[in-house]
């Protein structure tokens, strides 16, 4: 898991938090068309709660490379930098 900043919409208003980014999921909102659907970041706050956040404001608050790190070292240096290009 990684640690990630975002904002969430609560009671009409958009909230700013940070956690623990877990996965991306769907959600939906009911029109008179029909259901529109759309993806969510959910994230785990400090004190355990799961809150879904709106995907275009999801920023992760550590590297890339720390990441990637340990698999980059399992393949050596020359797909070490394969790897940690391809993410960029």
């Amino acid at each position: 898991m990684r640690r990630c900043k975002a904002e969430v919409w609560k009671n009409r208003k958009i909230i700013p938090v940070e956690g623990l980014f877990h996965q991306w999921a769907s959600d939906f909102m009911e029109f008179e068309t029909g259901p529109g659907n759309y993806t969510v970041a959910l994230i785990e706050l400090d004190d355990g709660r799961i809150v879904k956040g709106v995907a275009d404001t999801v920023v992760f608050l550590d590297k890339v490379q720390e990441t990637l790190q340990p698999a980059a070292k399992e393949a050596g240096a020359d797909a070490a930098q394969d790897v940690l290009m391809s993410a960029t």
